[in-house]
């Protein structure tokens, strides 16, 4: 099976969410407006810490960076929304030069050791 049709629907999704905030002001991106409390900013550290770093890059790539940067995204340190789509472009550039190196149908390069995939709530691994 081709790999591009999986990277393709990857890129869509991702321009999708960048298409959903851009132009967007700080306090836009900093309220919330759903029953969870989730904001604009704590959904991009999930999907920039929890999917591009820790599945892509950590599990799929091993890459030592994302591992010992591992963190619970939701519970990140506030920034501002500029901020949090930066650090989500950041994150899908490292996770792209991962996909372009590594065989997507081989196992996993890394995973969390058994007594690390517990979070604790401070959001850490424990």
């Amino acid at each position: 099976m081709s790999d591009a049709p999986l990277l393709a629907q990857l890129g869509s999704e991702r321009r999708h969410v960048l298409r959903t905030v851009d132009g967007l002001e700080d306090h836009q991106m900093r309220r919330s407006l759903v029953p969870s409390g989730w904001t604009m900013t704590q959904l991009l550290n999930h999907l920039a810490f929890d999917d591009e770093m820790f599945w892509i890059s950590a599990v799929l790539g091993g890459d030592d960076r994302a591992i010992a940067g591992l963190h619970d995204g939701w519970a990140s340190e506030p920034m501002t929304g500029t901020e949090a789509v930066a650090i989500y472009k950041l994150e899908i550039a490292r996770s792209d030069e991962v996909l372009a190196a590594v065989d997507l149908d081989a196992p996993p390069r890394w995973w969390p050791p058994s007594q690390r995939v517990r979070r604790t709530t401070d959001g850490n691994w424990a």
